[in-house]
């Protein structure tokens, strides 16, 4: 049996055609099987009998690299089991590229589920890896090297910065993870691999100061909702999502995603928020268009209490008279349109949009995230501990958190005090 025929051999028996459906490998008993089949074939092919040295006791066989029909390489093992293994290595670097095992990854770890983890891990790949040749490659062959010639190539190519070099590195990470416990390769480079911060281009991500609006826009948008959700019929309930938004910092898709059960005494309860996701067939396939869907919320820690002052009540019985009004007394959810169905994020962000162009506000940029920023930046002003901010926000990282920091000087029982000042 020639090189040749042997590696067709080879795809036959391990169903090689993971590339095309996205499915995963066998299992290992049927595996095991399949080895013992496919080192039967391979020992009893014209010059792959395999021989033991008497000297040194070491196991050896020839195999023929497919680039080079006429070389051969020989490959040596301390026992018969490994030589074996060897064997199967061999054939393994031929038909696994990196490219196999990024579908493996992928199909294990999401199955056919939809989520927007998975959405925004594939538009990284289609973005970075999907056209490059570095994809095809024996997944064994990589060293580090290689891998930081890409990532520099990309950092090169699109300009980035230490957060978007993250978007490549989180797809490299599991690849090569999965392919070292899958024996694919001896080990993981990875753990080995760093970039210097040198390497970066700076952000180019406004500070947060020229992000949030000032004391002046604030108020002046302030005022215009509430003249406007006190003495205007109102279609919808978007000006009710972005002002209760300015008084609690939420994050637009938890704002949408809020019921009036999440509603006790003082407080606003944050257990879920809004994802969007990309459409797919039953097989998992990419479809054209998103859907939004009520989920977790973004993190553990996104999981908390708001503190409601005043005008977040007043402007939260305005909104229930509003559904009364529109005969939607069993209204689940907060916001909706006139038809009774929940508002998503996008619709809340772009009437926000067109809004801060109306009043022609001078500061922030016109995304609604900019209420959150707002939101934090005065607190921190006032003085509240870094530790409740951090909470009240619900970031799980306080350095996050330090962007909008004055001074340490606070407690959980004074946080409604300090959201009464905003």
């Amino acid at each position: 049996m020639t090189n040749s025929e042997l590696i067709l051999l080879y795809q036959k028996l391990f169903n090689h055609d993971i590339l095309k459906t996205g499915k995963s490998s066998l299992d290992y008993k049927i595996m095991t099987l399949k080895e013992r089949e496919f080192l039967i074939e391979f020992y009893n092919s014209t010059g792959h009998h395999f021989w033991k040295n008497k000297t040194s006791g070491k196991y050896h066989v020839y195999v023929y690299a497919e680039d080079r029909p006429k070389k051969r390489k020989l490959i040596s093992a301390i026992s018969k089991h490994n030589l074996d293994q060897a064997v199967l290595n061999y054939y393994h670097a031929t038909e696994i590229t990196f490219e196999y095992v990024y579908y493996e990854h992928l199909q294990i770890k999401y199955s056919n589920r939809s989520t927007g983890t998975r959405d925004r891990e594939e538009c990284a790949w289609e973005k970075y890896f999907a056209e490059s040749d570095f994809i095809q490659h024996p997944i064994s062959s990589y060293t580090l090297g290689d891998i930081e010639d890409f990532v520099f190539e990309q950092m090169s190519v699109y300009k980035l910065d230490s957060k978007k070099v993250q978007k490549i590195t989180s797809i490299l990470y599991p690849v090569f993870h999965r392919a070292y416990a899958k024996e694919y390769r001896k080990d993981n480079p990875m753990l080995s691999f760093q970039i210097p911060r040198y390497f970066f281009t700076p952000s180019t991500e406004k500070r947060v100061k020229d992000a949030v609006l000032s004391d002046k826009d604030f108020n002046i948008l302030e005022s215009y909702l509430l003249d406007s959700l006190e003495t205007e019929n109102q279609k919808y309930s978007t000006l009710f999502a972005i002002y209760l938004d300015m008084l609690t910092g939420l994050r637009a898709g938890e704002l949408v995603a809020l019921k009036w059960t999440d509603i006790e005494d003082n407080y606003l309860h944050i257990a879920r928020a809004e994802q969007k996701t990309r459409k797919r067939d039953e097989n998992g396939k990419l479809l054209k268009g998103s859907n939004f869907i009520i989920a977790n919320t973004k993190t553990k820690n996104s999981v908390r209490d708001i503190p409601l002052n005043e005008r977040a009540k007043k402007i939260l019985k305005l909104l229930h008279q509003w559904q009364l009004n529109l005969g939607f007394e069993d209204s689940e959810y907060l916001f909706i349109n006139e038809s009774g169905e929940r508002l998503n994020a996008p619709i809340i962000e772009q009437r926000y949009r067109r809004l801060w162009k109306k009043l022609k506000l001078s500061s922030g940029t016109g995304g609604i995230h900019e209420l959150r920023r707002t939101f934090a930046t005065k607190l921190a002003l006032q003085g509240i501990s870094i530790y409740i901010l951090q909470k009240l926000m619900g970031h799980a990282d306080i350095q996050t958190t330090q962007k909008y920091y004055i001074r340490v000087d606070a407690d959980i029982e004074n946080s409604l005090s300090f959201v009464e000042n905003i």
